[in-house]
């Protein structure tokens, strides 16, 4: 019988291995957490799937405190350079994401979302000729339900 000689690589070479600089960013190429519209980099450390942001946190900064987040200034969910990330607690990442989001300036029926077309429901934007469709088409459905 043939003894395996496997021995595990360290996770830096394996972190590394698999990142390339774009721009001013070090960016993760490995597998990803699948969210199509903010993707994360997934790597197998200490036993189980994480966070390739939070490894490269944890190993070239250091431990992530109880209740952080690790949050990547620099916006690119995939980067993993140890500059453009910091342990925030969850309401200042929070508050991060949305001075970035960019408010949107057109409905997907492709209506302007400024003046008098803007309708404030429920806490969100919405365009007011949209809302004013739904309605018809629903009291429209409610009608002929009665009779």
């Amino acid at each position: 019988m043939i003894a395996s000689s496997t021995v595990a690589r360290p996770i830096r070479d394996r972190l590394l291995e698999r990142t390339r600089p774009d721009g001013a960013c070090l960016v993760w190429h490995g597998g990803t957490s699948g969210r199509p519209h903010a993707p994360y980099g997934v790597i197998c450390y200490e036993g189980r799937q994480q966070l390739v942001h939070r490894v490269s946190y944890k190993l070239f900064v250091g431990p992530i405190p109880l209740g952080y987040q690790v949050d990547h200034l620099c916006f690119n969910t995939l980067c993993i350079l140890p500059v453009h990330l910091e342990a925030v607690t969850p309401s200042v990442n929070r508050q991060r994401a949305n001075a970035h989001r960019v408010p949107k300036t057109h409905c997907k029926r492709g209506h302007t979302l400024s003046g008098d077309n803007v309708w404030m429901g429920q806490g969100v934007r919405a365009c007011r000729k949209c809302h004013a469709l739904l309605q018809r088409r629903y009291y429209k459905n409610k009608l002929a339900r009665r009779t």
